[in-house]
């Protein structure tokens, strides 16, 4: 598949989730890309090490290691890849741009490749489930 497969597929799709002006979805997707929609989930998962770690050392790890995966990832994103890359967010390209809705005054900038959220989400997901498997060897067969 080449490159230009790709972008289309991925301009098509976007099309597809993007012309949906509903009422709901235009509801619901500023909430769900919201910052603060998230927090309750940090907050299970910090007391999910508390509660399963038994010195404050142990805590102080496992947070100080999430802490510093999120510097990597959000480096290798905002510093390396979305430079490199320089792909316009899908509002601001100047050849298809004027086709999105925006929901609200929300106004884009910067490069959209590769998201920030994904990559520091799957950062935390991964070093905590490996971190998982250390303490609990029998998990790795799962």
């Amino acid at each position: 598949m080449d490159i230009q497969r790709i972008i289309d597929f991925d301009r098509e799709l976007l099309t597809v989730f993007n012309g949906n002006h509903t009422a709901f979805l235009d509801t619901l997707m500023p909430i769900l890309t919201s910052g603060l929609t998230w927090i309750p989930l940090y907050i299970a998962l910090l007391y999910l090490v508390v509660k399963n770690n038994e010195t404050i050392t142990q805590i102080m790890v496992i947070v100080g290691s999430v802490i510093l995966c999120l510097f990597i990832t959000e480096f290798v994103t905002e510093g390396v890849v979305k430079p490199m890359v320089a792909r316009p967010r899908p509002c601001l390209d100047p050849l298809w741009g004027h086709q999105m809705h925006v929901v609200g005054e929300r106004k884009a900038s910067g490069f959209s490749f590769f998201s920030a959220h994904a990559s520091n989400t799957f950062g935390i997901a991964v070093l905590l489930s490996e971190m998982g498997r250390a303490v609990f060897p029998s998990l790795a067969m799962l």
